[in-house]
């Protein structure tokens, strides 16, 4: 990559994604492919993830690697009080600032938005903020997602439910196990997709042959 230290962190994204809108600080590996859509600052994506136009992206979202994002998708949106007087931003310049209470769906989200590996997010969905969604996932178009996904778990509409599994259980136990998406490009491209038992029998093979593919996270900003 080239010298990133060079000029303004703005500038850099900017450099980097021409046709997109990205805050810093943002992390993210090589291959990560962002094209009319908006990141807020402290997003992390990982190798060869993309997002296609129309969609944002909130501040403090994890996204791994191979994720599949489509069209005017909205990521970890901001959230309203709804306990206090009004929902309205007026209440941040108030004296205090309303809470939750603490048995709430709201309060007992995650912190943090996390997209797993290998995620396919269809066109105009929305995932709510603290939902953690699983490897290998996949959310229908349209889908209001308010819950975590488990891995491997197909979903659909408002609000998102569970539509069926990838694979049987098995099946997922052993892909999460193998981390495939750890393994060289050169590796993975010489399997049959098609074959998925045939896929896990030969990830072992691919790592001594081709080796893994580390993490190489840069930070702009």
């Amino acid at each position: 990559m080239d010298d990133l230290t060079s000029t303004t962190p703005a500038a850099l994204l900017k450099q980097l994604w021409p046709k997109a809108s990205v805050s810093a600080p943002f992390t993210f590996e090589p291959g990560v492919q962002l094209n009319g859509v908006q990141v807020l600052a402290g997003v992390t994506m990982g190798y060869r993830s993309y997002m296609n136009p129309g969609g944002m992206i909130r501040e403090g979202v994890k996204i791994g690697r191979y994720c599949s994002i489509g069209r005017n998708v909205t990521i970890a949106p901001g959230d309203h009080p709804m306990d206090g007087l009004t929902t309205h931003p007026l209440c941040l310049e108030g004296l205090r600032y309303p809470r939750r209470p603490a048995d709430t769906s709201r309060s007992a989200r995650h912190s943090d938005t996390v997209i797993g590996h290998d995620v396919w997010i269809s066109d105009s969905v929305i995932i709510t903020a603290g939902v953690h969604v699983g490897t290998g996932a996949v959310i229908g178009a349209g889908a209001v997602v308010t819950k975590d996904i488990a891995p491997y778990t197909v979903v659909g509409g408002l609000p998102a439910r569970k539509i069926r599994d990838r694979f049987p259980p098995n099946v997922a136990e052993a892909l999460l196990a193998s981390e495939w998406w750890s393994i060289n490009d050169a590796g993975l491209k010489t399997l049959d997709f098609n074959d998925v038992m045939g896929c896990l029998e030969r990830f072992d093979e691919l790592r001594r042959e081709f080796g893994t593919h580390a993490p190489e996270f840069t930070t702009i900003g």
